[in-house]
C-alpha cells in the first residue's frame, strides 16, 4: 500500500506539518510538470484500469448516500472513467502550443514568431462536494494531474473514504502521492490548507461556502473557480410529451435524496397544459418512499414554505414537519417574487409555477438568482429554440441531469450559481495558466528609434489606410502612408550615420 499524505483541520499532520507536505507536493509537481504529457496520461490509464477493477472498494466508501449500488456505479465511478478516457483522448489536442507566424500579424509588428503554450498552474486544492463525493472531485483530481499540477484534495462532508481511495487508486497507478495531499472534512481545513500556500481553488458547494472561500482567497490574490447552488427551472411547454415530462421531474427531485445541485426545483407549466401535468405528477410523487434530511435543511424548508403560504401558494403534498420520514413538497400557485422560488434547498421540494405563455416562462426562469442548470420540455425544435434564450449554464431538453455527466461537456453556472468552468476541455484548460512567448526575428525595430511631432501625419495615413470605409480613401491613404514612412526612414538613417 502506498501512503498518501493527509493534514488535519487544527494543522496537526498525521505524517508530517502541513507546510511540509504542501512544499513537497509543490516539489514533485515541478517533476511531474516536466513529463511529456503522454507519459502523464498514460498514469492516468493505469488508474482508469484500476477504476474499473476495484470499483466495490469505492463503492463502499460511499455506502451512506442514499443511493443503490448500481446508482453509485452509474452516476460517480462510471462518468469518472469516461472522463479520464476523454483526457487520453484529447488532452494532447486541448493544451497543444498553439504557434502563431506571419499570417494575420499586423505588418507593424515586424519578424516574429509567437508561441501560446498552456503551463501548470502548480498546486491545485480541490474543494469536494458531499453529495456526489467521487464524480465531482475525481474529474477535477484528474484534470488537474494531466495538465502537471500536485493536488491538495478537501473532502465534503463524510466523503473522506472515498477520497482517500480515490488517490490511493492513483498513487497505485504511478502517481507520485507526494502530488497529493488530503485533508480533513472540516471547514477550517481550508484556511490551513490555503495558508500554506496553493495556487488555485476549486469549490463545489453551496453558495455561502462560496463566498467563505472566495474572501479566504481574496485575502491570499487566489484565483478560483466556484460551481455553487442551484435553484434549476424546467419549462414545460404545451407540446410536451408529458408522460416523459412527470417521470423524468419525480426522478430528478428524488435522485440522491432530491441533494443534487441540478435538480428541479421550479416547474414553470404552461396554463394550457398545468392542471392535467400537475395532476399526473402529483400522483408520481405521491407513491415515492421518503427520505432523510438534516433538521437544519428541514427548518430552512419550514420557513420557506410558511411564507410562500403567506403569500398565496398552496400546499399539493407532503410536510415538512418530519426530517427523518421527508415526503416530497409540492407548492402550487408559486410566483417568482416568493423566496421559496430564489432559494438553494437540498431537499424534494418542488415549485409548480402557471406561465400564461412561452416569454413568461422564459422571463421567470431567467429571473432567479441562481442559474446553473434548467431542463425544457418541448417539440425538439421548440425545446432547442426556448434554451437559448435561457441564462442557466447548462440546459437539457427533455430530459434530466445524465446527460451533463458527457465528458466532452464543460459544466458552470452564473450569478449565486458561481463562476468559472470544470469538466470537459474548459475545465481542463482551467488547470492552466497561458503563457505566450513571442521570438523577435529579424533588424526591423522602429520603435527603438522614438517618435517624432512629424511622425503624427503619418500615423494618421497609416489608420486610414488600415480602417478606412472607402476603399479609394484607403489607398490614397496608404500611398501617403509610404511617402511619409520612406522620407520618416531616410531621417533616421541620416541621424544614425551622424
Amino acid at each position: 500500500m502506498t501512503a498518501v499524505a493527509t493534514i488535519s483541520a487544527q494543522g496537526a499532520p498525521v505524517s508530517a506539518d502541513v507546510r511540509g507536505m504542501i512544499a513537497a507536493a509543490g516539489a514533485a509537481q515541478t517533476a511531474w510538470a516536466g513529463l511529456p504529457l503522454r507519459a502523464r496520461l498514460a498514469v492516468l490509464r493505469k488508474f482508469r484500469e484500476l477504476l474499473a477493477e476495484r470499483s466495490d472498494v469505492l463503492v463502499d466508501a460511499m455506502g451512506h448516500l442514499p443511493r443503490t449500488r448500481a446508482e453509485l456505479l452509474t452516476s460517480e465511478v462510471v462518468p469518472l472513467g469516461a472522463a479520464v478516457k476523454f483526457l487520453e483522448k484529447k488532452a494532447a489536442a486541448i493544451l497543444g502550443e498553439k504557434r502563431l507566424g506571419w499570417l494575420g500579424r499586423p505588418f507593424w509588428v515586424g519578424a516574429t514568431r509567437s508561441t501560446v503554450r498552456r503551463v501548470a498552474l502548480g498546486r491545485v486544492m480541490i474543494i469536494g462536494p458531499s453529495n456526489y463525493p467521487l464524480f465531482l472531485t475525481g474529474v477535477q483530481a484528474v484534470q488537474a494531474l494531466a495538465a502537471g499540477n500536485a493536488i491538495v484534495l478537501k473532502p465534503g462532508r463524510g466523503a473522506l473514504a472515498v477520497t482517500q481511495g480515490l488517490v490511493q487508486l492513483l498513487a497505485e497507478a504511478g502517481v507520485d502521492p507526494r502530488l497529493m495531499v488530503v485533508t480533513d472534512e472540516s471547514v477550517e481545513a481550508v484556511g490551513t490548507a490555503s495558508d500554506a500556500g496553493v495556487e488555485k481553488v476549486f469549490l463545489t458547494g453551496s453558495y455561502t461556502a462560496g463566498q467563505d472561500v472566495l474572501a479566504l482567497c481574496a485575502q491570499r490574490c487566489v484565483p478560483a473557480v466556484v460551481e455553487l447552488s442551484g435553484c434549476d427551472a424546467v419549462i414545460v411547454d404545451h407540446t410536451a410529451d408529458m408522460t416523459l415530462a412527470v417521470q423524468a421531474i419525480a426522478w430528478g427531485l428524488m435522485l440522491n435524496a432530491g441533494q443534487t445541485c441540478i435538480g428541479p426545483r421550479r416547474v414553470i407549466v404552461d396554463e394550457a397544459i398545468a392542471e392535467r401535468f400537475t395532476g399526473l405528477l402529483l400522483e408520481k410523487l405521491r407513491k415515492q418512499a421518503p427520505v432523510v434530511i438534516g433538521e437544519s435543511t428541514r427548518e430552512k424548508i419550514d420557513g420557506l414554505v410558511k411564507q410562500a403560504l403567506l403569500k398565496g401558494a398552496r400546499l399539493l403534498t407532503g410536510s415538512t414537519h418530519e426530517a427523518q420520514d421527508f415526503a416530497p413538497v409540492v407548492l402550487g400557485g408559486v410566483t417568482p417574487a416568493m423566496g421559496i422560488a430564489n432559494a438553494d434547498v437540498f431537499a424534494p421540494v418542488l415549485c409548480v409555477m402557471t406561465a400564461s405563455s412561452q416569454a413568461q416562462q422564459i422571463a421567470w426562469a431567467n429571473q432567479c438568482e441562481y442559474q446553473l442548470g434548467a431542463a425544457v420540455f418541448a417539440s425538439n425544435e421548440r425545446a432547442v429554440d426556448i434554451a437559448r434564450q435561457l441564462k442557466a449554464g447548462t440546459v437539457v431538453t427533455n430530459d434530466l441531469i445524465a446527460p451533463t455527466a458527457d465528458p466532452r461537456l464543460t459544466f458552470g453556472g452564473s450569478g449565486k450559481s458561481g463562476f468559472g468552468l470544470t469538466r470537459g476541455p474548459e475545465g481542463l484548460l482551467e488547470m492552466t495558466r497561458v503563457q505566450t512567448v513571442i521570438e523577435r526575428t529579424g533588424k526591423f525595430r522602429p520603435h527603438l528609434d522614438g517618435t517624432a511631432p512629424s511622425d503624427e501625419a503619418m500615423f494618421k495615413q497609416y489608420l486610414k489606410a488600415a480602417h478606412a470605409s472607402c476603399s479609394l480613401a484607403r489607398i490614397r491613404a496608404a500611398a501617403g502612408f509610404i511617402k511619409l514612412a520612406a522620407k520618416r526612414g531616410q531621417s533616421t538613417d541620416k541621424r544614425g550615420h551622424s
